[in-house]
């Protein structure tokens, strides 16, 4: 495989994880309106009322996902791949194994 195959191959890949964490906001959005729906009984609400509450906490849901997305990127920048595994327990031991 040549350079550019692997380049093309690791875009296609990409574009498919772009997708999944797309739907995965999605899901996890629809999910968040589903338990304040529940939770806050809104059925029993005014449908502009119950509307207003789901819109807030789904763009609630969002900047949640999208700042912590954020700061993922920004460690990633920072201190690598490396430094993003330590913190999540990965590369123990790992020391002097070059």
């Amino acid at each position: 495989m040549n350079f550019f195959e692997r380049q093309l191959e690791v875009r296609r890949a990409s574009a498919r994880l772009v997708w999944l964490f797309t739907l995965a906001v999605v899901v996890i959005v629809a999910l968040v309106d589903f338990a304040v729906w529940a939770g806050f009984r809104l059925w029993e609400r005014q449908a502009g009322s119950a509307a207003r509450i789901l819109v807030v906490a789904g763009v609630l849901a969002v900047l949640v996902i999208g700042l912590t997305s954020w700061i993922r990127t920004l460690l990633l920048r920072r201190g690598g791949g490396g430094k993003v595994a330590t913190s999540l327990g990965g590369g123990a031991g790992l020391a002097g194994h070059a």
